[in-house]
């Protein structure tokens, strides 16, 4: 039996997507999020909706590495993604004609895994190791027309 219990602060969120969140004309409400996080200090925190943007000139702008830098989780997190636009979206989606008419390369959004603790592999502790996309959900094959979602 243990004599020494440790407390962890689990958190999770929903961040919204790229729906709140416009990187071409700055408004935003990731600063809102980090700083819900910020004030929460989670040990291990678990991002729904994080998005990935890459825009006209082929620059990257992720909302789980803005988190891990300014909520204080440095390089330790994880994003995973499980929709993107050039895969998955039907044309007729707002998110699909906005990310067009914006000048994005990509747009893909995801789950992201934060923790204040290096990761290790899971076979040999003592090592560092990094987080495997082990997705839970996937998007249903578009078999569709241009008429249904």
């Amino acid at each position: 039996m243990p004599t020494k219990t440790t407390k962890l602060r689990l958190m999770t969120y929903n961040i919204g997507g790229g729906r709140k969140t416009n990187l071409h004309d700055g408004s935003s409400n990731l600063d809102q999020v980090i700083r819900v996080i910020q004030c929460i200090q989670p040990d291990i925190l678990a991002v729904q909706e994080a998005v990935l943007q890459v825009d006209a000139d082929g620059n990257s702008h992720s909302s789980a590495q803005s988190i891990a830098e300014d909520a204080g989780f440095a390089e330790r997190y994880a994003f995973g993604p499980t929709l993107s636009r050039c895969a998955h979206m039907n044309v007729h989606k707002k998110l699909f004609v906005n990310s067009i008419f914006q000048d994005e390369q990509e747009w893909v959004q995801g789950n992201a895994l934060f923790t204040r603790w290096e990761m290790v592999r899971l076979g040999n502790p003592a090592v560092g190791g990094t987080a495997a996309n082990i997705p839970v959900f996937r998007p249903v094959l578009y078999e569709g027309n241009r008429d249904t979602d």
